[in-house]
């Protein structure tokens, strides 16, 4: 990630959203101010992670799927505000490790659990969050996009407290991850608004 950069497109994205796609952020407190932290979210549009930058105060690095970095000026763009590929659809270890090194390293990652846009909400968590979560030991934020993002409508976006992980520690098999993904997907769908009746 180059600093600069990320800080420059960042205000212009702040910029760009609230005049296009005014958002309101509840829960922020909830992002931890320092040490390394797992940022997870639905994901309803191609928007979503230039959302999910503006509207935080510390830096988040985004795991983006492989496709995107295939021509050299996207790729470099991407690496410069710190995103890296994940091959989607496939176990991908080297996008886990360094998804891993990020978080152990002190950045907030941000990750899209289910894997792919789904705007119903009703697709399942995939395990690599889970894997992340175990092997960093580091906080899980659930977050959640309210919205359609049509022209100067607004967006909501909801923070969590961390999702508690407790229990899952010193534990470390398949159906563990399984079980761990779908505390986090838990933890994503509880953000929902309440409809007044």
């Amino acid at each position: 990630m180059n600093p600069r950069i990320y800080a420059f497109v960042c205000g212009l994205a702040r910029i760009i959203m609230k005049v296009f796609f005014p958002y309101r952020v509840m829960g922020l407190e909830n992002i931890p101010a320092e040490g390394g932290a797992i940022l997870c979210c639905n994901h309803i549009s191609l928007r979503d992670p230039v959302l999910m930058a503006a509207a935080m105060k510390r830096p988040v690095r985004f795991m983006a799927k492989a496709e995107l970095f295939k021509y050299k000026f996207t790729d470099r763009f991407l690496r410069a505000v710190g995103a890296f590929p994940v091959n989607r659809g496939k176990s991908d270890m080297s996008s886990l490790r360094t998804a891993i090194s990020c978080v152990k390293e002190g950045s907030v990652l941000g990750i899209f659990g289910q894997g792919h846009r789904d705007k119903s909400g009703d697709s399942k968590m995939e395990s690599g969050v889970a894997l992340i979560a175990m092997r960093t030991g580091a906080p899980v934020i659930p977050a959640l996009i309210v919205g359609r993002y049509k022209l100067f409508r607004r967006m909501e976006v909801y923070i969590g407290p961390r999702v508690d992980l407790s229990k899952y520690e010193g534990k470390h098999d398949g159906e563990l991850l399984r079980a761990v993904a779908t505390e986090i997907e838990s933890g994503v769908r509880a953000l929902a608004p309440t409809k007044a009746a």
